[in-house]
């Protein structure tokens, strides 16, 4: 089994530098993971944490927009790592690792009033109207490929403490609900309401004057789609005890993979079950 908590982070339109900790947010994570080789040890489970970004800590010619955002992120994920120096015969060793996941998120923001205001119904750059059948409605749940790397350190035989850094690559562009040019202020006002219109452009909203930017105008960047991380430390322990090797979990998994877990190392360590 493995917890760990850090920060969760995200890359877009509304946050284009790589990695920044001053818009970063806390983010958990609770894995099961299984050794399945000597260097590689297969993990799967969920993290969770909350975006954040705001047009007011962008780069100064994108702050006269003035958009922001916030999501909650939900992630299943599963991965294999990859360790270039077995636990099993070291204390320490670096990690890769790659895999699949699905991730659930739905961007909201506050108007002038204070209200929260979901972002997605608002079609605030056109996607799902008549009028732009080419602006497919976005999907709140969508897959991603969680990319990273990690520090491991062994504390023992039964518990190991990591450090890594993930990212995800993502199939969207609208995490942020920012991708495309502005569109006819007059369509959105009559398919989705004032609302719509107020929130797709908020830069009168900086000095109480300004007008909405006429259709066609870019609005966000759409040949770059978002991306999230997190970074997080993580500390893991076996469900199998060293001593005898035997755990509930550990006698069903025998059951599953046949026969009993060998020991491999002088310190009669089984098979990693984290």
């Amino acid at each position: 089994m493995e917890i760990g908590s850090g920060v969760i982070n995200y890359q877009g339109d509304l946050q284009p530098v790589v990695f920044t900790l001053n818009l970063s947010r806390p983010a958990a994570c609770i894995f099961v993971k299984y050794e399945i080789a000597g260097n590689f040890i297969l993990r799967t489970g969920l993290t969770s944490g909350n975006l954040y970004a705001t047009d007011k800590q962008n780069r100064d010619y994108l702050q006269s927009r003035n958009l922001n955002f916030r999501t909650k992120i939900s992630e299943i994920q599963c991965v294999l790592e990859y360790y270039p120096f077995s636990l099993q015969k070291n204390n320490f060793s670096p990690y890769i690792f790659l895999g699949v996941a699905g991730y659930h998120f739905n961007s909201y923001t506050f108007d002038n009033t204070g209200a929260k205001i979901y972002l997605h119904p608002l079609s605030t750059e056109g996607e799902g109207l008549p009028e732009y059948p080419e602006r497919k409605k976005y999907k709140l749940t969508q897959a991603a490929i969680p990319i990273g790397a990690g520090i491991a350190y062994k504390i023992n035989c039964n518990s190991t403490l990591s450090l890594e850094l993930c990212t995800r690559k993502l199939f969207t562009d609208y995490l942020d609900d920012v991708s495309l040019t502005y569109v006819d202020y007059n369509i959105l006002l009559n398919e989705k309401g004032p609302k719509a219109v107020e929130l797709a452009y908020r830069g009168n909203q900086l000095t109480g004057v300004g007008t909405y930017p006429l259709s066609g105008k870019q609005r966000g960047n759409p040949k770059q789609n978002d991306w999230y991380y997190t970074g997080l430390l993580k500390f893991s322990f076996n469900l199998v005890k060293c001593e005898t090797g035997n755990s509930i979990f550990g006698n069903l998994l025998d059951k599953i993979i046949g026969g009993q877990r060998k020991f491999k190392n002088s310190t009669k360590c089984p098979r990693n079950v984290f």
